[in-house]
Protein backbone atom coordinates (compact mmCIF):
# COMPACT_ATOMS: atom_id res chain seq x y z
CA UNK A 1 0.00 0.00 0.00
CA UNK A 2 1.42 3.33 -0.97
CA UNK A 3 1.46 6.24 1.46
CA UNK A 4 -0.15 9.45 0.26
CA UNK A 5 1.80 12.65 0.45
CA UNK A 6 1.11 14.45 3.71
CA UNK A 7 1.79 18.01 4.69
CA UNK A 8 4.73 18.26 7.04
CA UNK A 9 3.98 19.45 10.54
CA UNK A 10 5.64 22.49 12.03
CA UNK A 11 7.51 20.52 14.71
CA UNK A 12 8.64 17.64 12.54
CA UNK A 13 10.58 18.38 9.41
CA UNK A 14 9.65 16.77 6.10
CA UNK A 15 12.92 14.91 6.09
CA UNK A 16 12.34 13.34 9.49
CA UNK A 17 8.82 12.43 8.54
CA UNK A 18 9.96 10.74 5.33
CA UNK A 19 12.69 8.87 7.25
CA UNK A 20 10.05 7.76 9.73
CA UNK A 21 7.84 6.48 6.90
CA UNK A 22 10.76 4.56 5.38
CA UNK A 23 11.55 3.02 8.76
CA UNK A 24 7.88 2.18 9.21
CA UNK A 25 7.77 0.39 5.84
CA UNK A 26 10.88 -1.60 6.67
CA UNK A 27 9.37 -2.63 10.00
CA UNK A 28 12.00 -0.85 12.08
CA UNK A 29 9.81 1.86 13.49
CA UNK A 30 6.80 1.70 15.75
CA UNK A 31 3.56 1.86 13.77
CA UNK A 32 2.37 5.03 15.51
CA UNK A 33 2.87 8.51 14.20
CA UNK A 34 3.87 11.32 16.49
CA UNK A 35 0.84 12.97 18.03
CA UNK A 36 1.39 16.33 16.38
CA UNK A 37 1.50 15.02 12.81
CA UNK A 38 -1.64 15.76 10.88
CA UNK A 39 -2.81 13.23 8.30
CA UNK A 40 -5.56 13.34 5.73
CA UNK A 41 -8.63 11.35 6.61
CA UNK A 42 -9.14 8.61 3.99
CA UNK A 43 -12.93 9.15 4.17
CA UNK A 44 -13.30 12.90 3.93
CA UNK A 45 -10.02 14.34 2.68
CA UNK A 46 -9.99 16.64 5.72
CA UNK A 47 -6.83 16.76 7.83
CA UNK A 48 -7.17 15.00 11.16
CA UNK A 49 -4.98 15.32 14.19
CA UNK A 50 -3.96 12.07 15.72
CA UNK A 51 -4.35 13.45 19.21
CA UNK A 52 -8.15 13.81 18.84
CA UNK A 53 -10.31 10.94 19.90
CA UNK A 54 -11.99 8.74 17.36
CA UNK A 55 -15.72 9.22 17.02
CA UNK A 56 -18.05 6.45 18.14
CA UNK A 57 -19.24 4.50 15.09
CA UNK A 58 -21.29 1.91 16.96
CA UNK A 59 -24.53 3.69 16.04
CA UNK A 60 -23.60 3.61 12.35
CA UNK A 61 -22.70 -0.06 12.64
CA UNK A 62 -26.03 -0.81 14.35
CA UNK A 63 -27.91 1.01 11.59
CA UNK A 64 -26.04 -0.95 8.95
CA UNK A 65 -26.66 -4.22 10.80
CA UNK A 66 -30.37 -3.39 11.10
CA UNK A 67 -30.50 -2.59 7.40
CA UNK A 68 -28.82 -5.90 6.60
CA UNK A 69 -31.27 -7.76 8.84
CA UNK A 70 -34.20 -6.10 7.06
CA UNK A 71 -32.71 -7.05 3.68
CA UNK A 72 -32.14 -10.64 4.82
CA UNK A 73 -35.72 -10.94 6.08
CA UNK A 74 -37.02 -9.57 2.77
CA UNK A 75 -34.87 -12.04 0.81
CA UNK A 76 -36.01 -14.92 3.02
CA UNK A 77 -39.64 -13.97 2.37
CA UNK A 78 -38.96 -13.77 -1.37
CA UNK A 79 -37.18 -17.14 -1.24
CA UNK A 80 -40.05 -18.76 0.66
CA UNK A 81 -42.59 -17.36 -1.82
CA UNK A 82 -40.53 -18.68 -4.75
CA UNK A 83 -40.19 -22.05 -3.01
CA UNK A 84 -43.96 -22.24 -2.41
CA UNK A 85 -44.56 -21.41 -6.09
CA UNK A 86 -42.15 -24.13 -7.17
CA UNK A 87 -43.80 -26.67 -4.88
CA UNK A 88 -47.21 -25.72 -6.28
CA UNK A 89 -45.92 -26.19 -9.84
CA UNK A 90 -44.38 -29.51 -8.80
CA UNK A 91 -47.69 -30.72 -7.36
CA UNK A 92 -49.56 -29.72 -10.55
CA UNK A 93 -46.98 -31.45 -12.75
CA UNK A 94 -47.14 -34.55 -10.55
CA UNK A 95 -50.93 -34.70 -10.94
CA UNK A 96 -50.58 -34.37 -14.71
CA UNK A 97 -48.01 -37.16 -14.82
CA UNK A 98 -50.12 -39.41 -12.57
CA UNK A 99 -53.11 -38.87 -14.89
CA UNK A 100 -50.91 -39.77 -17.88
CA UNK A 101 -49.66 -42.92 -16.11
CA UNK A 102 -53.25 -43.96 -15.35
CA UNK A 103 -54.17 -43.45 -19.01
CA UNK A 104 -51.22 -45.62 -20.07
CA UNK A 105 -52.28 -48.34 -17.60
CA UNK A 106 -55.84 -48.27 -18.98
CA UNK A 107 -54.49 -48.52 -22.53
CA UNK A 108 -52.27 -51.45 -21.59
CA UNK A 109 -55.26 -53.18 -19.98
CA UNK A 110 -57.42 -52.64 -23.08
CA UNK A 111 -54.67 -53.96 -25.35
CA UNK A 112 -54.15 -56.98 -23.07
CA UNK A 113 -57.88 -57.78 -23.11
CA UNK A 114 -57.94 -57.34 -26.88
CA UNK A 115 -54.96 -59.69 -27.25
CA UNK A 116 -56.56 -62.31 -25.02
CA UNK A 117 -59.83 -62.12 -26.95
CA UNK A 118 -57.97 -62.36 -30.26
CA UNK A 119 -56.13 -65.49 -29.14
CA UNK A 120 -59.34 -67.02 -27.81
CA UNK A 121 -61.17 -66.31 -31.06
CA UNK A 122 -58.29 -67.73 -33.11
CA UNK A 123 -58.35 -70.88 -30.98
CA UNK A 124 -62.13 -71.17 -31.39
CA UNK A 125 -61.91 -70.67 -35.17
CA UNK A 126 -59.14 -73.25 -35.42
CA UNK A 127 -61.17 -75.71 -33.34
CA UNK A 128 -64.27 -75.14 -35.48
CA UNK A 129 -62.24 -75.58 -38.66
CA UNK A 130 -60.75 -78.81 -37.31
CA UNK A 131 -64.21 -80.04 -36.27
CA UNK A 132 -65.64 -79.13 -39.68
CA UNK A 133 -62.84 -81.01 -41.45
CA UNK A 134 -63.30 -84.11 -39.33
CA UNK A 135 -67.05 -84.08 -39.80
CA UNK A 136 -66.74 -83.72 -43.59
CA UNK A 137 -64.15 -86.47 -43.72
CA UNK A 138 -66.29 -88.68 -41.54
CA UNK A 139 -69.37 -87.91 -43.66
CA UNK A 140 -67.72 -88.80 -46.95
CA UNK A 141 -66.03 -91.96 -45.68
CA UNK A 142 -69.09 -93.50 -44.00
CA UNK A 143 -72.47 -93.94 -45.67
CA UNK A 144 -75.10 -91.58 -44.64
CA UNK A 145 -77.28 -92.51 -41.77
CA UNK A 146 -80.39 -92.52 -43.94
CA UNK A 147 -79.01 -95.16 -46.22
CA UNK A 148 -78.05 -97.56 -43.51
CA UNK A 149 -81.00 -97.14 -41.31
CA UNK A 150 -83.98 -99.55 -42.09
CA UNK A 151 -87.33 -98.03 -42.51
Amino acid sequence: MREKARPCSARLSCEKESQYLVQLRLGRAAPTLPTRVRVLSPFSGVPLSMHREMRDISGDLRERADLLVIQMVAEQARFRAALAELEKEKAMRRQQLEAAVQAVHRLVNVITVQHVLHRALNSAVTALDAHAETSTEAGSASPSSKETAPE
